[in-house]
């Protein structure tokens, strides 16, 4: 957590200072102009001025003549006199130098917000500040309070419609799984049947062709049967033909060869 400064970019005023997480949630969260305080230099309260070349606070100008030293204290043209922590002095614009206050007749010259320049009235000043701080601490603590309580609000919110979607999600999902496994269970019920189908027909036209294989065997060897009978019947026919020469031509050889002996 860090410290940071809202200003008013016209006049370079503190407006508030809050402790917060980052700049970027100061400007989301609180709108305006923010700025970090940086550890190592002064801590600003409420109308205190913002010096962007310095990257520092100071309180407002005390008087026309003093000048804005590097650590962004005002000072003085003329030095604090050495013995300040015993005595009181103020300023005196007129004639640039530090008096001593009249302690019958204390009248404060121009500017109204001379102070005296004393351990006490610094501490006085610093027991503001701290109040003023503590005050914008409260302001900022209930602030991340309100903060937190609607994150967690936001949180729980998310968190329920997370788990309706979560369970509509799941319902969903095992409808599906359901419808999925009926379609399976058809699919598989209709590839059973096409398969008991397949193999009836299968059966069937295997019978046909083993029975038309049967008659077509038992014509081919009726037809051999009867080509080979034919075949036969031809055969002898010839032997016949053929012996009946072979007598005639005994005949002949007999006939020629009685005459060669006459």
């Amino acid at each position: 957590m860090s410290t940071f400064a809202e200003i008013d970019t016209e006049t370079n005023k503190v407006i508030q200072v809050i402790v917060a997480q980052s700049k970027v949630w100061c400007e989301y969260h609180l709108d305006g102009t923010w700025v970090k305080v940086n550890e190592n230099k002064n801590k600003p309260s409420v109308d205190w001025i913002y010096h962007p070349d310095k990257d520092n606070f100071s309180i407002e100008q005390l008087y026309p003549s003093w000048t804005l030293n590097d650590m962004c204290e005002w000072v003085s043209p003329v030095a604090i006199p050495e013995d300040a922590n015993q005595r009181d002095y103020i300023w005196n614009e007129d004639t640039q130098s530090w008096d001593e206050p009249d302690p019958e007749n204390l009248t404060w010259p121009e500017p109204p917000k001379v102070k005296i320049i004393n351990n006490v009235s610094i501490k006085t000043q610093l027991e503001r500040d701290l109040q003023t701080i503590r005050t914008d601490l409260q302001t900022t603590h209930t602030q991340l309070e309100e903060d937190l309580q609607t994150t967690r609000t936001d949180l729980q919110t998310t968190r329920t419609q997370l788990n309706e979607d979560l369970q509509t999600t799941r319902t969903q999902l095992n409808e599906d799984l359901q419808t999925t496994r009926t379609d399976l269970q058809t699919t598989r019920t209709q590839l059973n049947e096409d398969l008991e189908t397949t193999r009836t027909q299968l059966n069937e036209d295997l019978q046909t062709t083993r029975t038309q294989l049967n008659e077509d065997l038992q014509t081919t060897r009726t037809q051999l049967n009867e080509d080979l009978q034919t075949e036969l019947e031809v055969t002898k026919l010839k032997l016949l033909n053929t012996e009946a020469r072979l007598n005639m031509v005994e005949q002949t050889m007999t006939s020629i060869l009685s005459k060669l002996n006459v």
